[in-house]
C-alpha cells in the first residue's frame, strides 16, 4: 500500500508578529527593580510622609526584596551543558525528567505546575518527554500547561466537534462525483442502484459511527483513527509516500559565491548557503518560542478559530519507528537548547538559543555551522558510518528492527535521545542544482544520494543548498501542512541583511570558530568496533532500499510566470477552484478521460480536526473539460466559443467552490464512508456501493493535489497515479509535480498544465475586458 499527505490543506496561517517577551514578565533584573519600585511608590503615596531613617530602611527592603527576586532561580546556570547529558529544565528548579510513556497519571501531575521563573515563557511539562500513540486526547494535559492564546479556544471547549453527515447529505453529495468516472450505461445504472439502497443497508452502521461521537464528545470521533491507520500503522517509508517538502522563495539579500570568494567577512562561511541556514535557525528559533510558550495567536479561517492541537508536535519531536505501529515522542521544550544539524550524513547538536529561548546572534550561528562542516569533512575522510538517515527513510518494521539492534549498545541510545529532543534538524546539503526541477527533487526525496543528510522521523527538516535555497520537509503523522507554514512565514520575514545588521551589534567578533562548541552526536558510538561495523553493515542495506525507493520516482517544477491570483479573482474566480480545474483539464488531456482527484482541505475549525477530501471531479467540471476538448483549439476569434466555455468554467468553479465549503464543514463524503466501513463488523455484509466498482474508482486518487502559499511537493497516493502541489503568488505561481518514472506521465502531464494555464487565461481575459468596458 502507498500512503501519502491526507494531507496539507490550503489556508494561510498567522504571521508572526509582536513582542517575543511574556506579556506579564520583564525583561531583566533592571526591569523587575523597576517593578518592585513602582509599586512600592504606588503604596507610599497613600501614607504619611516618611522620615529619612525609614526611607533608608524602605530603600533597604526594596533592594533586598530584588535581590530574591532575581536570585538563582532565575541565573540558574545551564549546568552540564558541554557533555550534553540529559538536561533537567533550564529555566526552573529542578524536578524529575524521567522518560516515560504517557500514564493517566500525567493528568493529575499537571496541575501542580510550578509558577514559572522570571523572564521565560516556557512551563515545565511533569515529563521530560510523552510518547504518542496517535490519539490527541492523550496529550490534551500538555495544552492547558503551555496555555497563552494558541490553546485558549481547546482549553475552553471552545471549538465544536466533527459532525457526522446524515446517509442522506452524504449519498447527494457523492453521486455528482462519481457519475463522471462511469465508463458504461450499465455501471451508471448499477451505481445508482446501490446509492438508493445506501440508506437502508447502512443505518446500523451509521447508529455504531453516532455512538462513537458520542463516546468522543470532546475530541473527534475520526482523530484516532486517522493519526493510526493513516500513518502510524503504515509500514511504507515516511520518505517520498508519507513526507511532504514545502518550497521557500529565495533570499535576494544574500551574497553571491563570488562576494564571499573575494570577501572574507562573512564570518567564515563558505558558500551562501551557510549563511541561509544560519538565517533559518533564527527565524525556526522565533517561531518556536512563541508556539511553546502558547503565544501565538491561533489561526482562523475567516472569523473561526481553528484547533492548534498539531502545534505541540512541530518542535522537539519526532517519529519512533516501532513493529506494527510507530509512537511519536514530544519532548519537553523548558529542557532543550539545542537543535540537529546534518552535513555529509553526520549529525550534531549544536545550542541556537539562549536561557531566555531567543536565537543566538547570527555570526555566531554561522561559525557553528562552519565547525560542523569541517567535523564532517573529517569524518567522511574516516568513512565513519551514516547509517541513522539512510535507515530513518526505509520500510519502518526494517527501520524498527535496525533500530532495536543499535540500541543495545548504551552509548547509541544515549546519543539516538540527543537527536530526537532537538528543535529541528537543519541539513546542510553539498548540492548546487542548474534548475528548479533539479532542487526541488533534492529537496524531496536527495535524489537517492542525501538520504543519509536527513532524519526523516523529525518534524521538521529544514534543507539549505550551497545556492542558499531552501525548503522544509515536514513529517505528517500528527500535523498537517498547515502548522509548519509558521516557520516558511518567518523564514520569508527573517531574511540574511537584517537578520546581519542586528549581528554585528551582537556577535562577539574574536570569538574563534574552533571555540564554538559542536557535538558529534554519534562521534563517541564508532570507538566501539562492533558497534561501528553493525552500523556500517546496516547503513549500507538502508542505503541500498533507500537509492531504490528514491530512483523509482520523479519530480518535475513548473515555474508559472505568465499571471497569478491577482488576475485570476479579477475574472470573478476562486483561485484555488480556477489550479483545479487546470489540472482537471491537464489530466483529461493527459488520460483521455476524467480521474478521481483528491485535494485536501482542512477540518481544523473542530476540535482535533484534521483533512477532508474536497472532491474535484464534478458534473459540471466533467461538462467544461469536454467543451475544452482533449486538443488545444486555438478559437481566440471566436468569442462565441469563449464565451460558452467561460461559463462552463465559472460554473465548475462555483461547483468546487460549494463542494470545499461543505468539506470544510465537516460535510464530505470520504471520512464518513471510512468510519462506516472501520464500524463494519468482519462477519457482516457490506452495503451494495462498498463492493460498486465506480465506488472504488472515485476513490482510488490518481490526481493527488494540495495547495499552500509556499508550494508543497509530495508523491503519488497510487502507483499509477501523480502527485501535485501548487503555491499561487499575487502574480506567479509554482507547480510540483511527481509521480513513478515507470508511469512515463511527468514530462507530459506538466505540458498539459502550461497549455491549460495558458488557454483559460484567455478565457478569463475576456471577463476582465467586460468588466473593465463596464
Amino acid at each position: 500500500m502507498m500512503m501519502n499527505l491526507f494531507i496539507l490543506g490550503s489556508h494561510r496561517v498567522a504571521s508572526i508578529e509582536g513582542s517575543e517577551l511574556h506579556p506579564s514578565q520583564p525583561a531583566d533584573a533592571e526591569a523587575s527593580l523597576a517593578m518592585f519600585t513602582i509599586a512600592t511608590t504606588k503604596t507610599t503615596n497613600v501614607m504619611p510622609p516618611l522620615s529619612n531613617n525609614n526611607k533608608r530602611s524602605l530603600l533597604a527592603t526594596v533592594l533586598l526584596l530584588a535581590a530574591c527576586f532575581c536570585s538563582d532561580a532565575f541565573l540558574q546556570p545551564y549546568g552540564g551543558n558541554h557533555h550534553w547529558k540529559q538536561r533537567q529544565p533550564i529555566y526552573y528548579r529542578q524536578r524529575d525528567a524521567s522518560t516515560v510513556t504517557h500514564t493517566e497519571d500525567d493528568h493529575k501531575q499537571s496541575d501542580a505546575t510550578p509558577t514559572p521563573t522570571l523572564n521565560h515563557p516556557f512551563i515545565p511539562w511533569p515529563n521530560r518527554a510523552v510518547e504518542c500513540e496517535g490519539d490527541y486526547t492523550k496529550e490534551t494535559y500538555l495544552e492547558q500547561i503551555i496555555g497563552g492564546q494558541l490553546y485558549e479556544n481547546n482549553n475552553k471547549n471552545a471549538l465544536p466537534v466533527l459532525p457526522v453527515p446524515t446517509l442522506k447529505q452524504t449519498i447527494e453529495r457523492f453521486l455528482p462525483t462519481a457519475l463522471p468516472l462511469c465508463e458504461s450505461d450499465e455501471e451508471r445504472q448499477s451505481l445508482i442502484r446501490a446509492c438508493d439502497k445506501f440508506e437502508e443497508q447502512a443505518k446500523d452502521l451509521q447508529l455504531r459511527l453516532l455512538q462513537r461521537k458520542d463516546d468522543w464528545k470532546y475530541s473527534s470521533w475520526l482523530q484516532k483513527w486517522w493519526n493510526q491507520k493513516g500513518y502510524l500503522e503504515v509500514r511504507d517509508p515516511v520518505a517520498v509516500h508519507v513526507s511532504y517538502f514545502l518550497s521557500i522563495e529565495d533570499d535576494p539579500t544574500l551574497p553571491t559565491q563570488e562576494e564571499l570568494d573575494n570577501d572574507g567577512d562573512y564570518f567564515g562561511a563558505t558558500n551562501p548557503g551557510i549563511l541561509r541556514g544560519a538565517a533559518a535557525m533564527i527565524a525556526a528559533a522565533k517561531a518556536r518560542k512563541r508556539i511553546c510558550s502558547g503565544q501565538l495567536p491561533c489561526d482562523k479561517a475567516g472569523s473561526k478559530p481553528l484547533c492548534s492541537t498539531g502545534y505541540k508536535y512541530l518542535f522537539n519531536a519526532c517519529r519512533v519507528p516501532r513493529e506494527e505501529s510507530d509512537v511519536v515522542r514530544i519532548y519537553d521544550p523548558s529542557t532543550v537548547k539545542h537543535c540537529i544539524v546534518a552535513c555529509k550524513g553526520y549529525f550534531f547538536a549544536v545550542d541556537f538559543v539562549d536561557d531566555q529561548a531567543n536565537p543566538l546572534p547570527l555570526a555566531s550561528l554561522v561559525k557553528t555551522l562552519v565547525k560542523c562542516q569541517h567535523i564532517a569533512k573529517e569524518q567522511e575522510s574516516l568513512n565513519m558510518p551514516k547509517a541513522v538517515g539512510w535507515l530513518s527513510g526505509c520500510n519502518r518494521d526494517l527501520w524498527a528492527s535496525s533500530l532495536n539492534k543499535l540500541t543495545r549498545y548504551e552509548s547509541f541510545e544515549k546519543a539516538l535521545k540527543v537527536l530526537e529532543s532537538g528543535a529541528f534538524v537543519l541539513c546542510l546539503d553539498e548540492t548546487t542544482p542548474e534548475t528548479e526541477s533539479d532542487a526541488s527533487e533534492f529537496f524531496w526525496d536527495g535524489k537517492g544520494v542525501l538520504g543519509c543528510n536527513r532524519f526523516f522521523d523529525k518534524s521538521v527538516n529544514i534543507m539549505v543548498n550551497r545556492l542558499g535555497q531552501a525548503a522544509l520537509l515536514g513529517e505528517h503523522s500528527m500535523m498537517d501542512g498547515s502548522i509548519p507554514m509558521v516557520i516558511c512565514n518567518q523564514l520569508q520575514k527573517f531574511k540574511y541583511a537584517r537578520l546581519n545588521s542586528a549581528s554585528l551589534r551582537l556577535a562577539s567578533p574574536d570569538k574563534r570558530i574552533e571555540d564554538v562548541e559542536v557535538l558529534d552526536i554519534f562521534g563517541d558510538c564508532w570507538k566501539d568496533e562492533d558497534l561501528t561495523n553493525l552500523a556500517n553493515r546496516l547503513g549500507e542495506f538502508g542505503r541500498k532500499q533507500y537509492m531504490e525507493l528514491a530512483d523509482s520516482v520523479e519530480l518535475k517544477t513548473i515555474v508559472h510566470k505568465d499571471y497569478g491570483k491577482q488576475f485570476i479573482k479579477k475574472g470573478g474566480v476562486s483561485p484555488d477552484a480556477f489550479m483545479q480545474l487546470v489540472l482537471q483539464l491537464a489530466a483529461y488531456r493527459c488520460f483521455g478521460k476524467q480521474i478521481a482527484t483528491y485535494e485536501a482541505t482542512q477540518t481544523r475549525q473542530f476540535v482535533h480536526g484534521r483533512t477532508e477530501t474536497a472532491r474535484t471531479v464534478s458534473i459540471d467540471s466533467k461538462a467544461f473539460v469536454e467543451a475544452m476538448g482533449l486538443k488545444s483549439v486555438a478559437d481566440s476569434h471566436d468569442t462565441d466559443a469563449k464565451q460558452d466555455k467561460l461559463k462552463l468554467l465559472i460554473q465548475a468553479a462555483e461547483s468546487h467552490h460549494e463542494y470545499t465549503r461543505s468539506a470544510c464543514n465537516g460535510l464530505g463524503v470520504d471520512r464518513h464512508f471510512l468510519g462506516l466501513s472501520l464500524v463494519t463488523r468482519e462477519d457482516e455484509e457490506l452495503p451494495d456501493l462498498f463492493k460498486d466498482p465506480v465506488f472504488t474508482r472515485s476513490k482510488t486518487w490518481r490526481l493527488s493535489t494540495s495547495g499552500l502559499p509556499s508550494c508543497p511537493g509530495f508523491g503519488a497516493v497510487v502507483k499509477d497515479g501523480i502527485g501535485v502541489g501548487y503555491g499561487l503568488h499575487s502574480n506567479s505561481g509554482l507547480l510540483h509535480v511527481s509521480s513513478r518514472k515507470e508511469n512515463k506521465c511527468v514530462d507530459k502531464f506538466c505540458k498539459e498544465v502550461v497549455l491549460a494555464l495558458k488557454e483559460m487565461k484567455g478565457l478569463l481575459e475576456t471577463k476582465v475586458d467586460i468588466l473593465a468596458q463596464k
